[in-house]
């Protein structure tokens, strides 16, 4: 369970920016009885040492103009996993990740940094690094068993390479001397389940492995829900609810399978289905020269079923429109989410996407079935109607905007101290909280204006 994430330094995030997953006490002051169990469903309640009468949130989406810092934000979050799962695995090769703020020089030297807060196997976590182009500045991690901090351990670049205090660590100078100067020291004790000192830290690791999941980008390809549905990975119960998913989305697919072929037989089935073309024979000698040995070469993918017409009948993946092959994809993340107790971030939910279908799988999130669970939703969005008919709390709700330099801020609506019952989209598209581009009318172009032609290089 996330609890709160920072970035500094990162791409269009200057100065440190924060997402807090923490439920507003405000927030949940509801008399009418049917808003107070609808406030409860939208709540993790879960006591743990040091952290009396906290609730957390189930969902939270961020809001802002193009270009305001959205992506970043869940770049970032994405680049923390990557870097904790495979720094072990990459260490002295290229460099490290490293994409400083570039609107102001200052930062142009200055360190990297990510911060999270979070909950796993029961225990509080806090974990923090800090990076240049060329090296790990500092990393530390603490847990909270008794509500206390407990060093796990603290790490500083030293003249000789890194620098290890880790009290649990019988072996901390030995096992300082093998760490790479770009090398995560998490990273590296996760990777190695038999040196002392790794059962400390080996919930922190499943955490960035199975308790964190980010989507960032596309999702193109042999997905990880592909591979739910052949069975290579996920289970029974994600299968089901991956089929449920889909099926009950209204977009005519009534089952789904994944099929395996050579990359030959792959090249002539798609040219078939391209149609004949003037060129046929001229590609399909081509393709003959590429054909691989017998045996070598095979290729995986998703075949759709609808139940609809004149019986059952059969759709590849490119034939699915773009909104149907995106619920697809996301169905297999949410399953994973929902059944482990996962936190979910997903850039553009509402991304191709019905606003019924995206309001319905937040609802996923924040229903009472969900009660009892972990899981967690956080996405960026456009779509209004999510502010509608309080779907989200104000506590839920968060921007990001440009500042004078470019630089991202990040901040909720509570800031703003919204009246009860005002009109949340209302005020966000008239701009109320600064989060709206700044567009002149037609974007400032004026047909047949004098002198559009001469700005615009065009000769009279």
């Amino acid at each position: 369970m996330l609890i709160l994430f920072s970035a500094e330094n990162y791409r269009s995030i200057a100065g440190e920016q924060t997402l807090s997953m923490v439920a507003s006490k405000q927030c949940g002051r509801e008399r009418d009885k049917e808003r107070r169990a609808i406030r409860e469903n939208k709540l993790i309640r879960e006591r743990f040492p040091g952290l009396a009468n906290t609730s957390y949130l189930r969902t939270a989406a961020v809001y802002g103009s193009n270009a305001s810092g959205k992506t970043t934000l869940v770049s970032a979050i994405g680049l923390m996993r990557t870097m904790v799962n495979t720094s072990a695995a990459n260490s002295n090769r290229k460099g490290l990740l490293y994409y400083p703020f570039k609107l102001d020089q200052g930062y142009a030297e200055r360190p990297t940094t990510f911060f999270v807060s979070f909950v796993w196997g029961g225990i509080r976590y806090e974990y923090e690094f800090s990076y240049n182009e060329r090296a790990i500045v500092s990393e530390s991690l603490y847990s909270f068993p008794k509500g206390r901090p407990r060093k796990i351990f603290m790490r500083s670049a030293g003249e000789n390479g890194p620098e290890i205090n880790a009290p649990g660590f019988r072996a901390g100078k030995a096992v300082a001397s093998l760490l790479n100067d770009d090398c995560l020291f998490l990273s590296f004790i996760y990777a190695h389940p038999n040196f002392a000192g790794y059962e400390s830290v080996k919930n922190v690791g499943d955490f960035f492995e199975r308790g964190l999941i980010v989507i960032d980008g596309g999702l193109d390809g042999f997905s990880r829900t592909a591979r739910v549905l052949e069975g290579s990975e996920g289970t029974d119960r994600q299968r089901m609810m991956m089929r449920k998913l889909v099926s009950g989305a209204d977009v005519g697919i009534t089952d789904a399978e994944v099929r395996e072929e050579g990359f030959f037989e792959r090249a002539i089935r798609l040219r078939d289905a391209a149609g004949k073309t003037a060129d046929q024979y001229a590609r399909e000698a081509e393709a003959e020269a590429m054909r691989p040995p017998e045996g070598i070469g095979t290729s995986k993918r998703v075949v759709f079923t609808h139940g609809a017409g004149d019986g059952q009948h059969e759709f590849e993946a490119y034939e699915e429109s773009l909104g149907t092959r995106r619920l697809f994809d996301l169905s297999g993340y949410i399953a994973q989410a929902y059944e482990t107790d996962a936190t979910l971030v997903v850039d553009g939910l509402d991304s191709s996407l019905h606003p019924l279908l995206a309001l319905n799988i937040i609802n996923l999130f924040q229903s009472k079935a969900a009660v009892g669970s972990h899981a967690q939703l956080v996405f960026t969005a456009h779509q209004i109607a999510f502010l509608m008919n309080d779907v989200l709390d104000r506590d839920q709700i968060w921007f990001t905007k440009k500042g004078d330099v470019g630089n991202m801020s990040l901040y909720p609506l509570s800031d703003y101290s919204p009246r009860k019952g005002e009109s949340i989209w209302k005020g966000y598209l008239l701009g109320r909280y600064d989060a709206v581009p700044l567009i002149p009318d037609m974007f400032g172009i004026v047909p047949n204006e004098p002198g559009v032609d001469e700005e615009a290089g065009v000769e009279q």
